[in-house]
């Protein structure tokens, strides 16, 4: 009798008081602003990087049994100002030959880094190719089982250390599933999915490092399979997002490769010979426009900042400090990055998560999804959905503002009132 008395007293007020009506507000990168950095090959170029706009620094270290190089990365880091990112990788043999053992083991030691307080600790990294996790053995449920151990291991250290999960290689190599040597990207989020992962990690890692047009297209690419996601900036995102639809995307790589000054580049990475040194540096900045825009995006690490800018290094071909440390992209960067952005609630793709309050005692709640605030028949569109769901993903919109609002339900009939309306804006890039 108690229950039912409280139960009753409150629809009544839901009924009647409008401001116990769900308060609808937007995920927005996780309530963080968007951040830039980048990954630096040395502990050169901090001034660069400043000027860029970038405030964090990204490293990979190899667990060897030491925290030493973690300490050595993190006091630099600060000394110049920066955030840390860790990407932290360990030994494939030793994976390879007792992995349930070595998952205990490598969280133990990302327990151990966590207390040395960096910002962030990228788990591994792209796990499902044979050139950094063993053959035979690569499946986004194996990685899953190390981000299970990982994570705790992190947070009870210090839980103020973001969690990035192991971004994959982008990549159709596999023909859309997983064989001996590897896995393609989206399969083996899929399975990382799956297995439960999106419980261990904050953040979503992904790489973004094989474009030949700019982050503002969505098609165009001049190569074989050009429909491929991860041909586009857009539709890695979106696919990403689809996967892990409750999760900000962290870029712990994107960059553009080009051979200006290094002469022609080496069997397999043709695909980039006619990608300039402008070229590059305008689509990072659009690339850090978009992210920052988007609504999606934490964090853009620029892959990579310094490599050593000679013929013989492939890796020099990505790096933003070129010959004689010109660095074009630091300033086309620098002036994206300073502009004002758009209201947080500013979409570049079309699919928007919308979040609103609990209301104690709601059995559901209805959302409505319109472009003209006054909500007129038909709607874009409406949903039921059953407590204690607290957000939805809409369908696809089209580019504008659009309007919504929600209210509780209390029993079949018995609605409260509605919220307050809140809008959102939706800007794809054609």
């Amino acid at each position: 009798m108690r229950r039912l008395s409280l139960w009753f007293i409150v629809c009544l007020l839901t009924a009647f008081t409008p401001k116990l009506a769900a308060a609808p507000h937007l995920n927005t990168q996780a309530n963080e602003p968007f951040e830039l950095g980048g990954q630096t090959l040395t502990f050169l170029n901090p001034e660069e990087m400043h000027t860029a706009g970038m405030t964090w620094l990204k490293m990979q270290i190899k667990w060897q049994g030491s925290t030493a190089d973690a300490q050595n990365v993190i006091n630099h880091a600060r000394a110049h100002g920066f955030k840390v990112l860790l990407s932290i990788i360990g030994v494939q043999s030793e994976l390879a030959a007792n992995p349930t053992l070595y998952y205990q083991n490598f969280a133990n030691f990302l327990g151990q880094v966590a207390l040395l307080n960096p910002d962030a600790i990228e788990v591994w990294n792209e796990p499902n190719i044979d050139q950094e996790w063993p053959a035979g053995l690569i499946s986004g449920t194996a990685y899953a089982q190390m981000l299970s151990q990982a994570y705790p291991a992190i947070k009870n250290a210090n839980p103020n250390v973001m969690v990035i999960s192991g971004a994959p290689a982008p990549t159709g190599y596999f023909g859309g599933g997983c064989a001996f040597n590897g896995c393609d990207d989206l399969p083996f989020i899929q399975q990382m999915k799956a297995a439960g992962s999106d419980a261990y990690f904050d953040c979503t890692g992904i790489h973004y490092n094989e474009g030949v047009v700019s982050p503002t297209q969505s098609s165009g690419d001049p190569r074989g399979n050009p429909n491929h996601h991860t041909r586009y900036y857009s539709t890695m995102v979106n696919t990403y997002r689809s996967v892990f639809p409750n999760k900000p995307l962290c870029f712990t790589e994107l960059g553009y490769l080009t051979p200006e000054g290094l002469g022609t580049l080496p069997p397999g990475a043709e695909w980039a010979a006619n990608t300039s040194v402008q070229e590059q540096a305008q689509w990072l900045a659009q690339a850090a426009t978009l992210s920052r825009d988007g609504g999606i995006v934490r964090l853009m690490v620029v892959w990579n900042v310094n490599a050593t800018f000679i013929p013989s290094n492939y890796m020099a071909g990505w790096a933003i400090v070129r010959a004689n440390n010109q660095c074009p992209a630091c300033l086309t960067l620098r002036d994206a990055i300073r502009k004002v952005a758009p209201s947080l609630n500013y979409y570049t793709v079309n699919t928007v998560q919308l979040r609103w309050s609990r209301i104690t005692g709601a059995i559901g709640y209805q959302i409505e999804v319109d472009n003209a605030q006054t909500f007129p028949a038909p709607l874009e569109h409406q949903r039921i959905v059953s407590a204690p769901t607290a957000e939805i993903i809409t369908p696809a919109l089209a580019n504008g503002r659009h309007f919504w609002r929600v209210r509780a339900q209390f029993g079949p009939s018995i609605w409260g009132a509605w919220s307050a309306v809140d809008s959102f804006t939706v800007a794809v890039p054609p």
